[in-house]
Order: structure tokens, then C-alpha cells, then sequence
């Protein structure tokens, strides 16, 4: 059996030695700690490179545009000496407003030539013997691009226009007026309607027994 003594040294001995491995992990997590930081900055240091190559777009600089980072909302509006050496406005503004003029009317024009009223007229110049016998057959307007002269108001109840028209032996200018009578859920009534030929012929086409616009 052992002694008391020779106990106590071997515990002794036991702590010693765990004391030692706590020491060498110790110093083992110490040298690994230094890689890690390196890894780190050597990882810092790529996106750095990165973020400088020529293919990003570096962040502006404020001392060479500072507008572009700030404007003052207080600034002084520009004078009109400023404005009046910039004339090149100038030139294009009756571009841009004959322009807007001339579509507002192709607009208009294409409205009145598509309106039930033309169409009835169209029709009535087509189916009249006297009409036929002076302009022939296939009656339609005077040319490709038609042009309505005169104003079609529906809400007022209020037509007054002339257009021209051709037919297969002749070409002339109608001429047609109409107004609605009782109110807005009245019917139009003509009061004017009739054909001026080439050589100044004027035609009066008008009949109390057929009214064009009986049906619209």
C-alpha cells in the first residue's frame, strides 16, 4: 500500500500535468488567431482592389462638381440677358407651333369628314338623278386627302359646310346647311343644300319631300 506522501506527490504530479495542456492549447489558439487576421485583411485588401479597377464607377468629386452633390434652393433665378443669348428656342418655336396647329386640324377635318352628316350627304349626292346626270356615277370626294370647309356643332344643333366632290363626268362644291329643330332630342332639318359645278352652275338641290338628314 501507499504511503500518504507518495499519494500526495501523485496528485501532484497529475495537476502539474494538466496545467501543462491547458498551457499548449492556450499558446495553439494564440498562433492561430494571427492567420485569421491576415486572412481578414488580405480579404479587406481584394475588395478594395475591386472596388478601385477601372470597371466601377469611383464615387464623384465633390471639389470638381459640387452641383452635381448639392444645389442651393436659394439660388438666384437666371436673368434674362442669360436667356435671351440662348435664341436657338426661338428658331424652333414656330416649327413646333405650326406643327401642333396643323395636326389640331388634321384632327378636326378627319372628325367632320367621318361624321354621320357627311355621310348622309354622300349619299343623298349619290342616289339624286339631277346630281348623277351632271357629276356621273361613283359621287365621293374631290380628292384623296378631303378638306370639310365650315363647322358641324351637334351639341347646338348646327351644321353649316361645303366640300368638294367628283364623279365620273364631273367635279363641283357642295354646299349644305342644316339645324336641328325641338331641342336636343329633336331631328336636324336642311335648309340649305346645293351643288356649284365647274363652269359656276349652282344647283339647288333641296327637296321638302326628301330631306338627307331625314334619318339622322
Amino acid at each position: 500500500m501507499l504511503s500518504t506522501n507518495s499519494l500526495r506527490a501523485l496528485i501532484r504530479q497529475q495537476q502539474s500535468s494538466r496545467q501543462i495542456n491547458i498551457l499548449k492549447q492556450s499558446t495553439t489558439t494564440q498562433s492561430l488567431q494571427p492567420s485569421t487576421s491576415s486572412r481578414t485583411f488580405t480579404t479587406t485588401r481584394q475588395s478594395r482592389q475591386v472596388q478601385t479597377s477601372p470597371h466601377h464607377n469611383p464615387a464623384p468629386n465633390p471639389t470638381a462638381r459640387p452641383d452635381l452633390l448639392y444645389r442651393d434652393p436659394q439660388r438666384p433665378l437666371p436673368t434674362l440677358a442669360s436667356l435671351s443669348s440662348n435664341r436657338r428656342w426661338w428658331r424652333t418655336l414656330p416649327i413646333f407651333v405650326a406643327i401642333i396647329t396643323c395636326s389640331a386640324l388634321a384632327i378636326f377635318n378627319y372628325q367632320k369628314t367621318n361624321s354621320p352628316i357627311i355621310t348622309a350627304t354622300l349619299y343623298s349626292l349619290r342616289t339624286n338623278p339631277t346630281v348623277r346626270e351632271v357629276l356621273g356615277d361613283e359621287v365621293y370626294f374631290g380628292s384623296k386627302w378631303a378638306w370639310v370647309w365650315g363647322s358641324i356643332n351637334l351639341v347646338q344643333g348646327r351644321v353649316d359646310v361645303q366640300f368638294a366632290v367628283k364623279g365620273t363626268k364631273a367635279s363641283g362644291m357642295c354646299r349644305f346647311k342644316a339645324k336641328r329643330l325641338g331641342g336636343k332630342s329633336g331631328l336636324f332639318k336642311t335648309t340649305e343644300w346645293s351643288l356649284t359645278t365647274e363652269d359656276g352652275r349652282e344647283i339647288q338641290l333641296l327637296d321638302p319631300t326628301r330631306d338627307p338628314l331625314a334619318a339622322v
